[in-house]
């Protein structure tokens, strides 16, 4: 309930897109647009979804790796970042001291789809 919550749009292809700095990027990928997630309901959704997708991947992943969402996650000096390709079943962590990849499902798509939306934030439509 703590902690800090932004949610990314993320343009899919590595490289793609102008940019001045890695302000623009999100390990690696274009930023679309961003929002802090401040309304308890959103988090809750975000999160919620977020687990439900872990817990439900039986194993199941694709080779394609096209994330179009990302989220960062700060609490103090500590931040944890997970660039998520939901076409593909899979995400990748940073932070912890510990860079890992994990598999999850498709479930948390609309929670941050609809979150963008909302807050008016550019995405790339394939992953509806």
């Amino acid at each position: 309930k703590d902690g800090k919550l932004i949610v990314f749009s993320l343009v899919p292809q590595n490289g793609i897109g102008k940019t001045v700095n890695n302000e623009d990027r999100f390990h690696g990928f274009t930023i679309l647009g961003k929002s802090k997630v401040s309304d308890p309901v959103d988090r809750a959704a975000i999160l919620k979804g977020l687990a439900q997708s872990v817990r439900d991947n039986q194993g199941f992943v694709a080779a394609c790796f096209n994330p179009r969402h990302g989220i960062r996650y700060t609490k103090g000096d500590q931040v944890i970042d997970l660039v998520i390709c939901f076409e593909c079943a899979s995400a990748r962590a940073y932070g912890m001291n510990n860079d890992k990849g994990f598999l999850l499902t498709e479930a948390a798509s609309p929670a941050f789809n609809s979150f963008l939306d909302k807050k008016k934030i550019k995405r790339d439509q394939k992953d509806d």
